[in-house]
């Protein structure tokens, strides 16, 4: 029996076809370094590597993908929009001005 992470055919980072374009489906892609569970494409995993040795590794909340769902799914909830609309004033107000070290 296959486990969860291999059932998936597209990549949840990107969208693209676990493994890749060429072997769509034919076998297991990476594992994403964010959970050490979450099959992620070749090409995601070859990023997310180079994003972990220079030590800016996304968090899965930083997804293109996820946020393209997130943005669906806050599109079609109106009560949703006034919290999300809420918390980015909030970030903005917190975050250091480009440039600016914090501290």
């Amino acid at each position: 029996m296959q486990s969860k992470t291999m059932m998936k055919t597209n990549c949840p980072r990107c969208e693209g076809p676990i493994p890749n374009e060429a072997h769509h489906g034919q076998y297991p892609g990476a594992l994403s370094r964010t959970d050490n569970e979450t099959e992620i494409c070749s090409s995601c995993g070859h990023d997310e590597a180079w994003e972990q040795m220079a030590g800016v590794l996304r968090p899965r909340e930083k997804w293109d993908a996820w946020l393209q769902w997130q943005q669906l799914y806050i599109d079609n909830n109106s009560e949703l929009q006034d919290w999300v609309t809420d918390l980015k004033i909030k970030e903005m107000k917190e975050e250091p001005p480009d440039g600016e070290d914090e501290g």
